[in-house]
């Protein structure tokens, strides 16, 4: 029994590993597919002043048709992926051809928010339609 444990415990602890940094929600709406990603910048609970630097990188099995940016739930934005991300190639490029480049990025001008607390989701979506939200994500704005 003690070995089984263990074994459970390995397995455990190698699949989390393979997802370093994924602030993904299990919660995925459309054609099942695997979508996977991470919503990296900025860091939760870090605070922005002018402005911030949003990036991440997000993989689809049907490929990633564009990527929605929601602050407060208010949608601000869609970005594409295409930025170099060879640690996100090293990990899934097997699974996921292309998977260098699947970064995305660019500078959020804050100056025009209230001060205070606020939430970032990403809404990665697939080219069959799924959809897969990284996030939420944290952030405080001062001015």
């Amino acid at each position: 029994m003690k070995k089984f444990g263990m074994g459970l415990i390995l397995i455990l602890a190698l699949g989390l590993g393979a997802n370093v940094g994924c602030r993904s929600s299990p919660e995925q709406k459309g054609t099942p597919e695997p979508i996977l990603g991470s919503l990296d910048s900025p860091a939760r609970g870090s605070t922005l002043r002018e402005t911030g630097i949003v990036g991440g990188w997000a993989l689809a099995g049907s490929g990633v048709k564009r990527i929605g940016i929601y602050i407060d739930r208010q949608l601000i934005r869609f970005e594409k992926t295409g930025g170099k991300r060879p640690d996100v190639g090293k990990i899934y490029e097997k699974d996921f051809p292309g998977a260098e480049m699947a970064g995305w990025t660019f500078i959020l001008d804050v100056s025009k928010m209230a001060d205070g607390d606020h939430e970032m989701v990403a809404k990665v979506e697939s080219n069959k339609g799924a959809i897969r939200e990284l996030g939420p994500v944290p952030f405080q704005v001062v001015h």
